[in-house]
Parts: C-alpha cells; structure tokens; sequence
C-alpha cells in the first residue's frame, strides 16, 4: 500500500492524509496538483495507493468530480473505507485531539481553539465543552447532513455517486477488539492477500488524556445520538455493502463514564 509524498514544508503526516478534499486553499490547485503526490506510487508500479484524511468522509462531491475529472473510469475504480464509531466516544476522542494539539501550539486561532474557556482562556473540562460546544453544535438541524458524529447524512451523500460495493464500513470496535478479522476484512475488500498485523500508533497517550467521561456527559450525548444511531443501523440492515462487510452492522460499544468526581480527579 502506498502513501503520498511530501512536497517541501508540508508535515509529515501529510503522507498518510493529503487533506486535499476538505482544504479549498489545495482544493483549487486542482487535479493535477492531488496526482503529483501519488507519482511515486504510479512510477514504482504500486498496486495501491491510499489517502486516509479524516474530513474526505463530508467530501463525497469533490472526489467524486476529481475522479470524473482525471478519466479513465477512475470514479468506478475507487474504494472507500468508512471506520464509524460509538459518536459519545468519538466526542470524547476529538476534545482530547483538540486539547493536545492547543497544548503543543498554545494557538488560539486554529480550529481546535474552541476548547477555550470565553470566561477566563482556560482549557474547558470535558463537561463544559459538551454543553458550550457540543450541544449547541448539534441543536442547530439545519446543518444535520453536516455535524461528522452524523454517520448517515454523509453515508447517503457518498451513494449519490458512489455504488455501495465501493464503500467498505467497518466497526472502530472490531478494529480494538479483533485486529485481525479487522485487517482480513480491508484486504480482501481491496483484493489484497498476504499477512499482516495493524499497529497501533497513537502516539497521544500521555497524562492529560481523559480516558472515559462523566455519566452526565455520556446521558447528554446519547440523547443527542439516539435517533441518529437507531436510523443510521436501520439504514445499513436495508443497503447492505460487500459481503466481507459485517451484517447486520454491530452494535456501537457505548462509552465508558464515571461518576462527576471521578471525572474531576482525571481532569485535575
């Protein structure tokens, strides 16, 4: 499998997500612009290559209109890999994402400084994030189809150009609890054979991490999700995708909570 190379001054991760899709500023530079990171891969004879940039999951149209753009059938040739996860859980994921990189960067300007206290700049606790930012986030049902812990708004959105077989969704849950399976199931998707094993390398594992969240938190969430969830499970029992997809669709692990002092004992 073969990753994008990097141009100068780009991060490193940058060759594993090209952030192409969801970045207007490299967006516009256009096709040609997202080939040249895969050359490598052509000239090398690769089978694969792959783009795993989180935020194409709300960029069904643009790579849709690039594949379309580049010719040769490409669109049809595509596969994506969609990994959902319990949404409580995946919140709890993004404030520490957003905690550690406003740490490492202590800049008030990027998308994650919306962990920011407005009272006194502090970095909020997990329960006033989910009521600051999370719940108004999710009140507003004009932008449903756009809020990422609402899997379905962007799996519909995907089928309007993609057929289903092309879209492989997997289980976060499996992935942790049976890695093997897991990776069987992404090869024989792509027609790739051979062994292997899934690493982990999340490297964000230090003190600050919040490892489960407060029981309130996790009520106010799965009140959010709820109806999401059950129409999201209801949607996959009636579009089934490739056969090495799990189906019916597990069950989403629900998040780990604690009692509101334990919470603070973790947080402090």
């Amino acid at each position: 499998m073969c990753s994008a190379k990097l141009f100068e001054n780009e991060p490193t991760y940058f060759r594993k997500e090209v952030h192409y899709f969801g970045n207007k500023h490299r967006f516009v530079q256009g096709v040609n612009f997202y080939a040249k990171r895969f050359e490598d891969c052509y000239n090398a004879g690769e089978q694969f290559a792959m783009d795993a940039t989180p935020n194409t999951m709300h960029c069904a149209k643009q790579v849709y209109e690039t594949y379309m753009e580049a010719g040769g059938n490409q669109a049809a040739k595509l596969k994506m890999i969609l990994i959902l996860r319990d949404p409580a859980s995946r919140e709890l994921s993004l404030y520490n994402h957003k905690k550690h990189d406003y740490a490492r960067t202590q800049d008030q300007n990027k998308w994650y400084s919306n962990i920011l206290s407005k009272e006194d700049g502090s970095i909020m606790g997990f329960d006033k994030y989910v009521q600051d930012v999370v719940k108004p986030l999710y009140s507003k049902k004009d932008l449903r189809s756009r809020q990422k812990g609402y899997y379905l708004g962007y799996i519909e959105e995907w089928l309007r150009y993609f057929d289903r077989n092309q879209i492989l969704i997997l289980s976060y849950d499996e992935l942790k609890m049976d890695p093997s399976q897991y990776l069987r199931r992404v090869q024989q998707f792509i027609g790739l054979g051979g062994s292997g094993e899934i690493k982990n390398i999340n490297t964000k594992q230090g003190s600050s991490k919040l490892r489960s969240m407060s029981c309130s938190s996790k009520k106010e969430l799965d009140t959010i999700f709820l109806e999401e969830i059950r129409n999201l499970y209801s949607f996959l029992g009636r579009h089934p995708g490739p056969s090495m997809e799990q189906h019916p669709f597990p069950k989403f692990q629900p998040a780990d909570c604690v009692n509101e002092t334990s919470q603070a004992l973790q947080e402090g």
